[in-house]
């Protein structure tokens, strides 16, 4: 899950670490990328995605976001295991398309 908006430069300056793990995991169905645009900001979000090429999810939450996911920052990822606990959580902007993120995720799902 990755939280974001699309006023918010960090949050759109990662999108693309977070496209290169996306295409890393494209075949695997154990792996599920949701991009949370907080702001419901539907035309401007698909818009961002079209203008770089990515083909990223994006959901927009209908009720309150859970405090121990999005806290008072964005951009925020948090890595869900196979249960659905917390099993990594980062505030600010990140580069995802590192091996150790991959790795991580290859191992959660390992499990």
């Amino acid at each position: 899950l990755n939280f974001w908006a699309t006023w918010c430069p960090p949050c759109k300056a990662e999108m693309p670490s977070i496209q290169a793990l996306k295409d890393k995991f494209q075949s695997d169905d154990r792996v599920v990328f949701m991009l949370v645009e907080i702001d419901g900001e539907a035309a401007k979000a698909h818009e961002f995605m079209k203008q770089g090429k990515m083909d990223l999810p994006i959901f927009y939450p209908e009720s309150e976001i859970p405090s121990n996911w999005l806290g008072q920052s964005i951009p925020t990822t948090v890595i869900l295991d196979k249960e659905g606990n917390v099993a990594a959580h980062h505030e600010g902007m990140a580069d995802y398309s590192r091996k150790e993120v991959f790795d991580f995720i290859t191992t959660l799902i390992s499990k």
